[in-house]
């Protein structure tokens, strides 16, 4: 992202750092779920004083914590449309970008057939500049690798395979 919009970008990082330490987020998530386990108690409700005391603070939790991943959510989507903009605007000078456009598409979501052995195929395109003599695989691993799920399954990518068509 260039400079100016990281600038802004590293702002509302610190602001949202400071909303976390306001609202004290670990305890904030925390008290939540126990306020959550409170609302599902049939018993709350034999007391309807302390029932609303109980969804008022589980309410004001609730709006703080939901806004604030609303905000990190919108500034996480606005950066990427950033760097997909730089990036069209540098194929467009005829400049490989850093994070090139990629479009990916896995198949076995509406053909579960395309899947054996467990192995799925995703197929992608790389938007380069023309005549670009690059081989935009790496480019392709990187994003996918960069954008991957962040969980206890570990994605690789085990196969790749091209096939460029040339517009004239």
């Amino acid at each position: 992202m260039r400079a100016e919009a990281q600038a802004y970008a590293d702002k509302i990082n610190d602001a949202l750092a400071l909303l976390r330490r306001f609202i004290d987020w670990d305890k904030a998530l925390r008290r939540l779920d126990e306020l959550n386990a409170r609302v599902e108690d049939p018993t709350l409700w034999e007391n309807p004083k302390a029932a609303q005391e109980v969804m008022r603070e589980r309410r004001r939790l609730d709006e703080s914590i939901t806004a604030t991943r609303a905000i990190e959510r919108e500034l996480a989507d606005t950066s990427e449309l950033i760097e997909m903009a730089e990036a069209e605007g540098d194929v467009v000078a005829g400049r490989m970008p850093d994070h090139p456009v990629c479009l990916v598409s896995d198949p076995t979501v509406f053909d579960p057939s395309r899947e054996v052995n467990g192995l799925r195929p995703l197929w992608t395109y790389c938007h380069v500049p023309f005549d670009c003599p690059i081989d935009p695989a790496d480019y392709i691993i990187r994003q996918l690798e960069r954008f991957a799920p962040k969980d206890d399954q570990p994605k690789r990518v085990l196969f790749f395979s091209e096939l460029a068509l040339r517009l004239n």
